[in-house]
């Protein structure tokens, strides 16, 4: 039955993954994360967890280097990997592993983010990233009601969940009357350069009402340098992910909020796919979109939400 499958789908042009791992041991999957970071393990844990003990997930880890996480999914295909998760460094760049994956029969499912080439891979389970700019900046013009408001925002375009974040921020408020983008840069993720770039802006505005950064490491550095000027005090502070630091900046009365990702939930998630993938041959549905929690000191998911790291 399954070689008729397999001869009707080259008939049709079909890539089909129906698997026939009988009497295999370990079945090797692969995992490649854009950086070192907490919420990747927590992810990489999520989808140990769905898989399970008959699956050997190996993660590899790049360095904020397009070329390296494509150079280290070439590796997983050489270790004879049945399956990948990728967490796209880059949107774009990640195009000629999902080739070669798509070349060699292996099912992509994405993570975090999506490439912009969703055609090669196999499904998707991704925050909704566009949809954590959206409730900070619907957030932020709640609190300011109308009143004069001058923005910064500290992005990181070259990635695709920080350019969907900083589009959806932007594009929120861009027809909102009274606010006003002064500083719109990227920071590439990183305190120290956020740091900079902050210092910068706070000396070049006298008044700054809103800094959105599109991960807590920029946010924090906007905290850092507001403090120091003492400009802190009634600025309305937004960041993505959740993260436990995060969390005590806004019981601290630093931080307004945060657009929290659920990381192991979308590994789990993530996991179920791949599963339904290797075992059915296809998965139930391409994408999973994982709504953020927007959480404050007010608006009462600060009691019940628990960060993931």
């Amino acid at each position: 039955m399954r070689l008729r499958l397999l001869l009707v789908a080259a008939l049709l042009g079909i890539t089909c993954f129906a698997p026939s791992f009988a009497g295999e041991g370990k079945i090797k999957i692969g995992i490649a994360t854009m950086f070192p970071h907490p919420y990747w393990d927590v992810m990489t844990n999520g989808v140990r967890e769905a898989m399970g003990d008959r699956y050997d997930v190996i993660e590899l880890v790049s360095n904020y280097n397009s070329e390296e996480q494509v150079n280290q999914v070439d590796d997983l295909i050489a270790q004879g990997v049945k399956g990948i998760f990728i967490e796209p460094f880059d949107g774009t760049a990640i195009k000629t592993a999902l080739e070669a994956c798509k070349t060699a029969n292996i099912p992509v499912v994405i993570l975090d983010a999506p490439p912009v080439d969703t055609d090669l891979v196999t499904a998707m389970v991704t925050t909704d990233n566009h949809a954590c700019g959206v409730v900070c900046a619907k957030d932020l013009i709640e609190r300011m009601a109308g009143k004069d408001c001058n923005v910064v925002i500290l992005g990181q375009p070259g990635v695709e969940s920080g350019r969907l974040r900083q589009t959806g921020f932007a594009d929120t408020l861009k027809d909102v009357p009274n606010f006003r983008v002064i500083a719109d840069q990227d920071y590439g993720g990183q305190q120290d350069k956020a740091t900079n770039i902050m210092e910068n802006i706070v000396q070049a505005n006298a008044k700054i009402d809103a800094v959105f950064a599109i991960n807590e490491n920029g946010i924090f550095a906007a905290i850092a340098v507001l403090e120091g000027e003492n400009r802190l005090s009634g600025t309305c502070l937004y960041s993505v992910n959740g993260a436990s630091a995060e969390i005590d900046m806004i019981r601290m009365g630093k931080q307004t909020g945060t657009a929290a990702q659920l990381p192991h939930q979308m590994g789990y998630q993530g996991g179920e796919v791949m599963l339904e993938i290797l075992e059915k041959g296809e998965p139930g549905t391409f994408q999973v979109l994982i709504e953020p929690l927007l959480v404050t000191a007010d608006n009462g998911n600060l009691q019940k939400y628990e960060p993931a790291y």
